[in-house]
């Protein structure tokens, strides 16, 4: 069976995913800025609504993930917290300023975590040797890689994934992620031998205000009254495909 991970930003998304029959949620807020940590009162109404394992995130800021020593103590602080209020696992992603693995941190990060699912998440993406990171964070003990192959996409990056997925999926699960649909999901899995995919599976809905001139949206190509929520059908076509295999 291919799980299927729902990026989501949303109470309304996670249902969604579970109507659906997602096996994963990685909650965040700010997808649009490529993922921020949730608030707890989110992570707290969605624990209440669904048993799916719930992973957060753990990023302060948009940017890269080279940390000051103010930012890391907050995601530290933050990462504890979420995993007090229900979180499964955290995902995180923490590069020094040579962009390599910071394996200090990552190792505070395994011990807040416990038992819990640890994720390093598409800060892998920007490592200078994709190689070395992930011996790194196999020696550090976490659990799964959230990847595109070192490309923009998964797609793009679907032979370096077949790669990590050869030489170190029996020691690290590797999550293909970014760009994934329905259109290409078979032709991913099929391609790469990974047993996990990732995406928001999401499309653009009106929030039922009228429109503003003052867009606070615009950066993320959206119009006032606008936002992304996973789409019920989409979801069910990644799915269907999935299963047909």
């Amino acid at each position: 069976m291919i799980k299927v991970e729902v990026c989501v930003e949303s109470l309304e998304s996670v249902l969604t995913a579970q109507r659906a029959g997602a096996h994963r949620v990685e909650l965040n807020s700010g997808i649009g800025l490529g993922g921020l940590t949730p608030t707890l009162n989110l992570l707290k109404q969605v624990r209440v609504k669904t048993q799916l394992p719930i992973i957060c995130m753990v990023r302060p800021r948009a940017g890269d993930f080279c940390y000051t020593e103010h930012e890391l103590e907050l995601m530290l602080v933050e990462a504890k917290v979420l995993m007090e209020c229900g979180a499964d696992g955290l995902a995180i992603g923490v590069l020094d300023a040579q962009r390599r693995v910071s394996q200090d941190a990552v190792a505070k990060f395994k011990d807040i975590c416990g038992d819990g699912e640890l994720v390093f998440h598409r800060a892998f993406d920007c490592v200078v040797d994709l190689w070395q990171a992930a011996s790194d964070l196999i020696k550090l003990g976490v659990d799964r890689i959230l990847t595109s192959g070192g490309q923009n996409t998964a797609m793009a990056g679907k032979a370096q994934l077949a790669d990590l997925q050869s030489e170190f999926g029996h020691q690290i699960e590797i999550l293909p992620g970014s760009g994934i649909r329905s259109s290409n999901v078979a032709e991913l899995v099929e391609s790469t031998g990974c047993q996990q995919v990732h995406g928001t599976f999401a499309t653009t809905v009106e929030t039922g205000s009228l429109p503003s001139d003052i867009n606070f949206n615009e950066p993320l190509g959206l119009a006032s009254n606008q936002k992304k929520e996973t789409n019920l059908e989409e979801l069910n076509s990644v799915l269907s495909v999935l299963q047909s295999r």
